[in-house]
Parts: C-alpha cells; sequence; structure tokens
C-alpha cells in the first residue's frame, strides 16, 4: 500500500498544517498506557533554500543537503535512546517543516511504528511544531491565534477512552519578558477554551498540553511586576482571577480542583533527572512541558500520570551538565533544551465514560483536505 498524504488548510487562522501517514498494520493492540515525549529541537532545517529559513541557514551560509542529514542523524539517535521510555506520541518544536519529519522518522524510527505525523507553523514562518505518533489519530486539526504560532490538537481513540494532545511552541521571551506575555497568554487562552469543550464534551477525556510554553510552571516574574502570566500557580492568590482571563491554572498535585492542570514539575516527590530543561545565562528553567487536566478525585477520573523525567543522552549533555546547545556556525551540539516525557496509564477500575462520537461534539474549526 502506497503511503496517503493529506493537506489539511484552516481557514482564517494564517498557519499552515501537513498530515501524513504510512500504512497501518493489521491488529494492533490498544495500549493500556500512554507514553508522550516533547523536544525542542532547536532549529532543525533542511538542506535547501526555501527564503523562509533563518540567515544562518540561508543561500550565503555553508549550510547543505550533507550537513543536514548529518543534523538529522543526532537528532534520530537521540530520539532512538533507551534513556527514554518508548514513546507513543512525540512532540517537537523547531522543525523546519514536515519533510523534515518525514525525513526523520524513516529508518530506524519508521520500524518502531511511527506511521502518522503532522507539521504546523505560522505562515511564512521559519520553523514549525510538529507530532509524530505511532497511535492512528482520529483527526489532526490546527487551533491559532492570528499572529502567534499555532497549536496542532491530535485526537487518539485508547483503551482509556479519548486522549486529547495540544502539541504548542509559545512565544519566546527574546523581545523581553513583559513585552512577549501577550503571545503566551494567547495561546494559554485559546488551550483553556479547547479544555473546556473537550470536558464538556468527554468528562473522562485525558487532556494533555506537550511542549515548549517558554515559561516556567507558575511564573513569578508577572506577579512581582504587576501583569498577568499565562501559568499562575493554584495556590496564588490571583489564580481564580487570571484563570477567568484565560490563564493555565498549574498545581504539583493529581486530581486537583477542576479545570487546574498537573505540573510534575511542581511535584516534590518526582525525581525528574534535571533541575530543568533549558538553561538562559547561567539560571535553569522549566519552560518544556507535559502538561495533564483531570478531574477531581471525587469524580473518580481513570486517568494517572505515573512518570514524568527531563534528561539526555551523554552525546546531547555538556560537561557542566546543561544541554549541549547546537552551534550552526561550528557544527556542533544537539540542541539546548532537554526533552521531557511523561507516561499516563488509565485505571480500568476507575472507568465512568465511553469514548465520545466525534460527530457530536461542536466547536470544531472549518477545514478541507485534499488527498494526493
Amino acid at each position: 500500500m502506497r503511503p496517503v498524504y493529506i493537506s489539511i488548510h484552516v481557514i482564517l487562522l494564517m498557519c499552515i498544517v501537513s498530515l501524513c501517514s504510512c500504512p497501518v498494520g493489521e491488529g494492533e493492540a490498544a495500549p493500556t498506557d500512554v507514553t508522550i515525549l516533547s523536544w525542542n529541537v532547536q532549529n532543525l532545517m533542511d538542506g535547501r533554500t526555501s527564503g523562509t529559513e533563518y540567515e544562518e541557514y540561508g543561500p550565503s551560509s555553508r549550510w547543505d543537503e550533507t550537513a543536514y542529514h548529518l543534523r538529522l542523524e543526532d537528532i534520530r539517535k537521540v530520539l532512538s535512546s533507551r534513556i527514554f521510555p518508548d514513546a507513543d506520541i512525540i512532540v517537537l518544536q523547531e522543525v523546519e517543516n514536515s519533510g523534515v519529519v518525514a525525513d526523520l522518522i524513516a529508518g530506524p524510527l519508521a520500524r518502531r511504528g511511527y506511521r502518522w505525523y503532522a507539521a504546523a507553523g505560522q505562515e511564512g514562518g521559519a520553523i514549525c511544531t510538529a507530532i509524530i505518533s505511532r497511535l492512528n489519530p482520529v483527526r489532526i486539526t490546527v487551533q491559532g491565534v492570528e499572529g502567534f504560532r499555532p497549536a496542532l490538537e491530535a485526537v487518539f481513540n485508547v483503551h482509556g477512552g479519548t486522549v486529547v494532545v495540544w502539541a504548542v511552541h509559545a512565544k519566546s521571551r527574546k523581545e523581553g519578558d513583559r513585552v512577549t506575555e501577550e503571545g503566551r497568554r494567547a495561546l494559554a487562552s485559546l488551550l483553556s477554551t479547547r479544555a473546556r469543550l473537550w470536558r464538556q464534551a468527554d468528562p473522562g477525556c485525558l487532556l494533555v498540553i506537550a511542549g515548549d510554553m517558554n515559561e516556567d510552571p507558575g511564573e513569578e516574574k508577572g506577579m512581582e511586576r504587576g501583569y498577568r502570566t499565562a501559568l499562575v500557580r493554584a495556590a496564588s492568590s490571583h489564580a481564580r482571577e487570571w484563570e477567568a482571563a484565560g490563564s493555565l491554572v498549574v498545581s504539583g498535585m493529581q486530581g486537583g480542583q477542576k479545570g487546574s492542570w498537573y505540573s510534575p514539575w511542581l511535584d516534590g516527590r518526582i525525581n525528574t533527572f534535571r533541575p530543568g530543561s533549558y538553561v538562559y545565562e547561567g539560571t535553569w528553567h522549566r519552560y518544556d512541558h507535559i502538561l495533564f487536566s483531570g478531574l477531581a478525585p471525587a469524580d473518580r477520573a481513570g486517568w494517572r500520570m505515573k512518570e514524568f523525567g527531563c534528561n539526555a543522552p551523554d552525546s546531547a549533555v555538556a560537561s557542566d551538565g546543561t544541554p549541549r546547545a547546537w552551534n550552526v556556525r561550528l557544527r556542533r551540539g544537539t540542541s539546548d533544551h532537554f526533552p521531557v516525557w511523561g507516561v499516563f496509564r488509565f485505571d480500568e477500575r476507575e472507568r465512568r465514560h465511553a469514548p465520545v462520537s466525534l460527530s457530536s461534539f461542536a466547536g470544531e474549526p472549518e477545514e478541507s483536505t485534499e488527498k494526493n
């Protein structure tokens, strides 16, 4: 069977997405655990000139197909490392396009079952956010706010019911913390709205935000400086007010108050392996997240996060224990971020809800599809 390539064009979102699949094997068992890994690979650009790439990869640079394939192999080796649990879903930030994703999962990764992938980014932008899966998605759509990077929303039906994963890459802090917070708040508000729709449609579903939020969990700087942040700790006096305005409330307790998101970074009982996923000017930051939303214990939601980690193989770690950042000029390094992962388990005894019928779920953007 030949692979099927599907392009999805979402109206009015000013972003691009492509979804591709390869043949799926017969008789694949539905998993009881779902493992999700996220990694900002730091500008994984192909060897061709398209006009949208960063200057250091443009026509006047020494970047070419040979250099691209060498870096591609390095990234592939990290993703194949046994230091991580075997991921069902991989979320990547800073890949140039869907062609890079296709090249990345060719060979060894394809043999491990990664047959489905999608990539989305702002129109004319240099980088995309991607999702790769060995699970057959029911649907992948683009969700976004004009002027900022979009999110990919991927829906899966597994043994425990419906799983919704948002692959995200929030606005960077390059122009300053306060001035760029608007972009991160816009993404948080979008995710909050989408999550609320899903909770109404399917109260037992697993909701996961995976990616680089460019913000520590429960960012304190905004509170200190008097502005609202995208993430706010549940214990903060601003939590309810900011949640109503669109911020995501995070806590270190699974099964906390309704509407909140569990951040394993805030759970003191967990050994995360590394103090953070990113280092800036000598300070560790926990910008990369696997956020999980469940219902309160009284509602007996079946999903639990049973494992979380942030680590990398030695080849991606510098001598001082920080991420071995990629240097395009020297053609050395791996990425300035460490991968993070979460393993989710469904307890069959606690099952209350069947998977939702997607045809009954309102609130989806209009879309058209093309098959080649």
